[in-house]
């Protein structure tokens, strides 16, 4: 953006501007599961998220970490978290690790 350059997705992708790579033509079918895997999530969960990178961003870093600890507290007091985090546990103890407790796809 700096001197308008073009750049390979490859580059934007060593850079940090892009969250991953796809094979050609499949970007649509990737975006859908992508999407499907952020709405599994609970929605309060989410908008915490959102909450916590838009409105700590202009804040001093320990305002912006007293902010996240506030949200992490609030949102983990949610029945619909308290659900989901019971069902990752539930994952560990039948002895899934990280990535599959978590339902996270190792090659992503």
């Amino acid at each position: 953006m700096l001197d308008g350059r073009p750049i390979t997705g490859a580059e934007a992708h060593r850079l940090g501007l892009v969250h991953r790579l796809v094979p050609p033509g499949t970007a649509v079918a990737e975006a859908i599961e992508w999407a499907s895997w952020l709405v599994a999530h609970p929605p309060s969960a989410l908008a915490s998220t959102k909450d916590v990178i838009t409105g700590g961003r202009d804040l001093p870093l320990r305002d912006a970490l007293r902010r996240e600890t506030a949200l992490f507290v609030e949102a983990f007091t949610k029945p619909e978290v308290i659900q989901q985090v019971s069902r990752i546990q539930a994952r560990y103890d039948n002895g899934a690790d990280s990535y599959d407790a978590f339902a996270i796809d190792r090659d992503a």
